[in-house]
């Protein structure tokens, strides 16, 4: 028995022992290392804050320090007044609390409310060589406040100790932060005294600055996709339901459609909050709780429209009565109280997600039309809307759903619509062959690298709204003055001339890592993934392709042609756009119309190829290439002009020497015209001049200047 008994009592020293290692196994509170990361991918702030309850403190110079043993200075309890310390003697935190989270039940002394005023801490630890770093939030609750290592970088809302000097605000902000160290010592003070919950909610976000920057351009792109998709599909089911107002639901399916546009610009990257003032906080809110209230009975509504011999119209009104009550509370109560109904609300909305699931099973047990993919659309939107409750509610940490979930229903709910209005369907098999060359057909005009990079094996797994960012090299060919050559061909002669020369320059594009994204009549535009280089040797070989199809033209009798090469790299989406049933494959980008406008300055310049500032520069070594610089243009959608440079490796031999000699004297007369010199400029073009009278570049500048002189002595 002692035995037993002493093999016990080590058993138990040694758990006590081993028990501080494992309360030390996640780290330290109030600190994150994130020193081994990839900062230039983002990261979130989650973890144990530092947390002081009714103080607004800071990080600031030594101006009021603490005592000796790091405890507080003795007047610090006043919550009247903001008080700085030195990151050495920072006070003792009074608990260290989750973030995302709240304040609310944490008890210090006495269980907190969501309404208050307290400040977070925590001390990140970085790589010594990060890159510049931004902060983004979503929203807190309700104001804050920021410090990063004692500096003050901004605020949302107003904070305040006390509800005169608190003004709340839910925008979404971008903090691009200025620090080098390997170190951010983060301070926020929090300020709430309107909603039910307080504290810091959402995750804070860090990352470089161009990697935040995109993430939030990412995420207005998709949730202004999923809102004005649901705009357009709302107006267009309450259009079809004035022009055919016996079948109810279309004007359900409209409403619930444009209530789901409201809260989705309310929630997520809080769009209407961005373009509205702080003041209409409490007016967009009461917006934000009335988009659930208003849309469930409409959801349910549009259900009951679609099933009604399986639907329960006392649920149904009884229902309307409650989310009515709802509403009305919202609207006439204020925020600190209507805040707290959606607590209560969400055993409305689970016991109809439960009504809801029971008729389509039955609409399904009855075989009714459409019951299947209406219970599939409506499981995949009970599910996210179930997520996005835990989630607001900080039980699970996950992301919002909903927008997923709606993408899904909405277009299902509007192919079910679709076939309620269009009976002219075939059997099943007929579709499905139908569908089956269709796909094969379109396959033909889509190019394998497009479903590379959206990451589809086939194009059947092409869906409307998908897309991708990359950067890419854009490359536009044109062939001069096509139109008047075409005028003297017939119809099928214009048509294999264009492909016999497609043909020739199709073919280098694949062979330089480029694919086709479109023909352009008797041009086309390339893509080129890799690196810049690829754009501008096929570029290069296009010239040579052409310069053999012109020998291979006048063999047989008929003029040789022009083409002009424009290239830009540059930030792009690809993606699929337009609408249910049609959609294409399209490059959204101020790159595509940069690249396209340096094709067309070929023209004015006289020149064969241009390329733009932005890949000369991400050229590994352009002393590879001969070119020398154009100038600079101002093209729409740009603060700045644009440097545009000719390359002319495949211009003769004999006019490449003369440029290489004259390249000096060239770029030094367009950078005088730039400064205005204008004596300056033209002595210099006329030094070129001399060497190569038949420079069309030199000719163009040369006619400038002219036009230059004669408006100056107009105004003399």
């Amino acid at each position: 028995m002692s035995q037993a008994f002493r093999t016990f009592r080590r058993a138990l020293c040694l758990a006590l022992l081993l028990a501080p290692l494992a309360a030390r196994a996640d780290g330290p509170q109030g600190i994150l290392d994130l020193s081994q990361e990839d900062l230039t991918k983002i990261h979130n702030l989650d973890g144990k804050w530092a947390f002081y309850w009714e103080k607004l403190i800071r990080l600031d110079e030594p101006s009021m320090m603490g005592s000796p043993d790091g405890s507080p200075p003795a007047n610090r309890k006043s919550p009247s007044s903001e008080q700085s310390f030195p990151p050495s003697s920072m006070p003792q935190p009074d608990t260290y609390i989750p973030v995302p989270g709240n304040w609310n039940g944490l008890k210090l002394g006495e269980t907190l409310t969501g309404k208050g005023f307290a400040t977070y801490g925590l001390r990140v630890l970085l790589p010594e060589n990060h890159p510049p770093l931004s902060l983004k939030f979503l929203d807190e609750s309700s104001a804050y406040r920021l410090f990063v290592n004692g500096k003050e970088y901004g605020s949302n809302g107003q904070v305040g100790s006390d509800p005169a000097q608190y003004r709340p605000s839910f925008r979404t902000r971008i903090f691009e932060l200025q620090e080098t160290g390997p170190v951010l010592d983060i301070t926020l003070q929090v300020t709430n005294f309107d909603h039910r919950k307080g504290g810091l909610w959402e995750s804070i976000r860090i990352g470089s600055q161009s990697a935040i920057r995109q993430y939030r351009e990412g995420r207005i792109l998709f949730e202004s996709f999923i809102a004005g998709s649901l705009l357009i599909m709302g107006f267009y089911h309450l259009g079809l339901f004035f022009l055919r107002r016996n079948d109810r639901s279309t004007l359900w399916f409209g409403l619930f459609c444009l209530i789901i546009v409201m809260r989705l610009t309310l929630i997520g990257e809080r769009l209407l909050h961005s373009m509205f003032p702080e003041s209409a906080w409490s007016i967009l809110l009461r917006f934000e709780y009335l988009s659930v209230y208003l849309a469930l009975p409409s959801f349910c509504y549009f259900v009951q429209s679609l099933y009604p011999r399986e639907s329960w119209n006392l649920f149904l009104r009884g229902l309307l009565v409650v989310s009515g009550a709802f509403a009305i509370f919202t609207l006439v109560s204020p925020t600190d109280w209507f805040t707290y109904t959606v607590d209560y609300f969400q055993y409305v909305l689970v016991s109809s997600i439960l009504y809801i699931c029971i008729v389509f099973s039955v609409a399904i047990y009855k075989r009714r039309e459409g019951a299947v993919f209406a219970t599939i659309a409506t499981l995949v939107l009970s599910a996210t809307t179930i997520n996005d409750l835990l989630y607001n509610q900080q039980v699970i940490q996950t992301v919002q759903l909903v927008p997923f979930g709606l993408f899904v229903f909405i277009f299902s709910q509007s192919f079910i619509l679709s076939i309620r209005f269009s009976r002219a369907f075939a059997t099943i098999e007929t579709m499905s062959e139908g569908l089956r060359q269709y796909n094969t057909a379109y396959s033909r005009f889509v190019p394998e690298e497009f479903l590379k990079y959206l990451h589809k094996e086939s194009i059947l797994d092409i869906e409307l709204g998908d897309q991708v960012q990359q950067t890419m090299s854009v490359l536009f060919v044109d062939i001069r003055d096509f139109t008047t050559r075409s005028e003297g061909m017939t119809p099928a002669a214009t048509f294999a001339f264009i492909n016999e020369y497609l043909g020739r320059i199709g073919p280098l594009i694949r062979n330089h890592s480029g694919f086709i994204d479109k023909y352009l009549g008797d041009g086309l535009m390339a893509l080129f993934p890799g690196q810049p280089e690829d754009a501008v040797n096929a570029g290069l070989a296009i010239l040579a392709a052409v310069r053999e199809f012109n020998a291979d033209l006048q063999e047989r009798g008929e003029n040789p042609i022009r083409i002009g090469v424009g290239i830009h790299t540059g930030n792009l989406m690809l993606g699929t756009v337009g609408e249910s049933r049609r959609m294409d494959g399209t490059v959204i980008s101020d790159a595509v119309n940069l690249a396209a406008r340096t094709e067309g300055l070929t023209r004015i310049y006289g020149v064969s190829m241009i390329v733009s500032q932005d890949t000369l520069f991400h050229i590994s070594d352009p002393t590879e290439y001969a070119y020398r610089f154009l100038g600079k243009v101002r093209v729409k959608g740009k603060d700045q002009p644009v440097s545009i440079f000719e390359f002319f490796g495949q211009d003769e031999k004999e006019e490449k020497t003369v440029k290489v000699v004259t390249r000096e004297d060239f770029e030094r007369g367009v950078v005088q015209l730039h400064h205005r010199n204008f004596d300056e400029a033209r002595t210099s073009f006329e030094a070129v001049k001399r060497a190569a009278p038949d420079d069309r570049a030199v000719l163009y500048y040369l006619s400038r200047l002219d036009r230059i002189k004669s408006r100056i002595k107009t105004r003399t």
